[in-house]
């Protein structure tokens, strides 16, 4: 019990994830070199490849679909306005890149972090 002002309050704990840091472009290139036998000089010129294609296409409008990994799409935050002649890019607030996972990846992740218990940490409330 923890004494807050002049009434107790009883702790709680909850698991929470913790984060095991960054992986940077060089990690998953040495990663996918080391599982494939790719040359990494041909994995770091596809993956810049990728992400041209990915900003290229958010650019126009496009959602892009990777896979079984998700789909990146674009949000916009813009101010309401009250008659349509006002309405135009003058609203515009901010511009968003979204990323909604795959069931199939979603799937995976909670399987694994299932069976990791090192990425969890306990926490008082």
């Amino acid at each position: 019990m923890t004494k807050i002002g002049t009434s107790e309050k009883e702790l709680k704990y909850v698991l929470k994830h913790s984060s095991s840091g960054i992986i940077d472009e060089k990690d998953v290139v040495n990663f996918c070199h080391n599982y494939t036998q790719i040359p990494r000089a041909t994995i770091g010129a596809s993956l810049d490849s990728i992400l041209q294609t990915i900003e290229h296409y958010l650019s126009l409008g496009y959602s892009v679909k990777l896979g079984d990994i998700g789909i990146f799409y674009i949000t916009a935050d813009a101010r309401t306005v009250e008659s349509n002649t006002e309405a135009g890019l003058g609203q515009l607030r901010d511009v968003n890149i979204r990323f909604r996972p795959s069931k199939e990846l979603q799937e995976h992740i909670r399987k694994a972090d299932k069976e990791c218990e090192g990425i969890y940490r306990i926490v008082a409330t």
